[in-house]
């Protein structure tokens, strides 16, 4: 599969691993239906040891990619209500919210996090850009 080789930020996305080695886990807990820890995750990688928290408050930019997916989710659950029933009222549309949001809460939230963890660590991790800078100031 050419869209999830090595180096492609897709594959630590769906696989939830480290962004820079795609090969540790990125969660503490590999699913994210328990609760308890639902979006616990690593320090650092365990297998290449790149430190997943960049800076204090680092991952309240989260919310803004938890933002979209849910809009992306209404949307999506307003067009199957209306597709599904010919002439639905208001109370359809707000069960099929509801559900949706909440069942698939844990899944965004985790989801939101690691794609801003992959936005700004690059496949390689630090000891890359500290080889790019390098290149750059010689």
């Amino acid at each position: 599969m050419g869209i999830f080789r090595k180096g492609n930020p897709l594959r630590s996305i769906f696989s939830q691993k480290c962004p820079a080695c795609q090969e540790g886990d990125f969660f503490v807990h590999s699913h994210g239906y328990r609760l308890k820890g639902m979006g616990d995750y690593h320090e650092r990688c365990p297998k290449c040891q790149q430190r997943f928290s960049i800076e204090p408050g680092f991952y309240f930019g989260a919310a803004y990619v938890s933002y979209a997916l849910n809009v992306a989710l209404v949307v999506a659950s307003c067009v199957a209500v209306y597709v599904l029933h010919p002439d639905p009222e208001p109370h359809h549309y707000v069960i099929a919210l509801v559900s949706v949001i909440l069942l698939l809460l844990p899944a965004t939230f985790r989801l939101s996090r690691i794609i801003w963890a992959t936005m700004f660590i690059p496949f390689g991790g630090e000891k890359k850009q500290m080889a790019k800078k390098k290149g750059e100031s010689a």
